[in-house]
């Protein structure tokens, strides 16, 4: 056998074998799981982000309270519209609520970040 004749016959047989492989009952379905898999991730994270959301803008409300709560994102609601996305997701709403009202007596004003901590920089020592 040529060096020629030896290449193509390599080329030939990959690709045969490669066709099969395509073709594996085991393969293909080993691919459908992976698809599913994925999936299941990427809609966990989505789910695990939003959970995270909503539990941070409970930790929030509980902290400053629903008045505080409106102050501190009322910057980016004049650009939007109302009943915009971003502002369903951004306003209190009864979920949120309800967990900051489940997480308000955890809380107290004398050790809180928002009172203990002043919102004016002070001057340096000199």
């Amino acid at each position: 056998m040529t060096p020629d004749q030896k290449a193509a016959f390599d080329q030939r047989r990959n690709e045969v074998c490669l066709r099969h492989l395509q073709n594996d009952p085991r393969i293909r379905k080993a691919r459908r799981e992976r698809r599913w898999q994925q999936m299941r991730a990427v809609l966990g994270a989505v789910i695990a982000v939003a959970v995270m959301l909503v539990l941070t803008k409970s930790f929030m409300i509980a902290m400053h309270g629903p008045g505080g709560y409106a102050q501190i994102v009322a910057p980016v609601m004049p650009v939007q519209e109302d009943g915009s996305l971003i502002q369903s997701v951004l306003m209190p709403d009864p979920v949120s609520s309800e967990i900051a009202a489940l997480l308000r007596p955890f809380l107290t004003e004398e050790g809180s970040v928002a009172t203990s901590i002043s919102a004016v920089p002070e001057a340096p020592d000199a």
